[in-house]
């Protein structure tokens, strides 16, 4: 996973020097608001969206926080998956 960045409010991945998927995020305190989640049409059924939520489930781990899944298909991927109920 060493291919998503990070900004403030974003983790992103880049294909051929464009921004192919990116979630949106808030952060406060010790919760995670995943508000949005895009991949570009042409990238799209290639993993990228579920990498990211993911990530962010890392990161929550990392820095002690839980997510608040906003996002729709966020949630989906978090509630689905048993291993990421540490995070909500």
């Amino acid at each position: 996973m060493a291919r998503i960045q990070q900004e403030e409010g974003r983790f992103y991945i880049k294909e051929g020097g464009e921004t192919a998927a990116e979630m949106k995020f808030e952060e406060e305190d010790s919760v995670i608001t995943i508000t949005h989640t895009h991949v570009v049409p042409p990238m799209q059924g290639k993993g990228m969206a579920t990498e990211l939520v993911e990530f962010a489930a890392e990161y929550a781990r990392k820095y002690n926080k839980k997510i608040n899944p906003v996002c729709s298909f966020a949630k989906q991927v978090l509630e689905d998956d048993e291993s990421f109920r540490d995070v909500l």
